[in-house]
């Protein structure tokens, strides 16, 4: 049985509804999805820990919280906020 001990249940069930599915590797628990890479027809399996897992999520509200705060972004670039 796999234990993720470095979070919480309810962290475990956002990251399940992320699509990621819990991998042992190493004596760890990994979490693994599917994703498209942009001009690719194929997709790549990418798998993180919980805690990098969580930094992305968390670095990803807070660019959003940013753009908003800025009167939104310019242009695609994210880092122009």
């Amino acid at each position: 049985m796999l234990e993720d001990k470095s979070l919480t249940n309810e962290e475990v069930r956002q990251i399940f509804a992320m699509g990621y599915k819990p991998v042992a590797r190493h004596d760890e628990v990994y979490y693994c999805r599917r994703e498209v890479t942009t001009g690719s027809r194929f997709d790549e399996v990418t798998c993180r820990t919980g805690d990098e897992v969580k930094r992305l999520t968390q670095a990803s509200k807070d660019a959003v919280t940013k753009c908003q705060g800025t009167g939104g972004c310019k242009g695609y670039n994210p880092h122009s906020c």
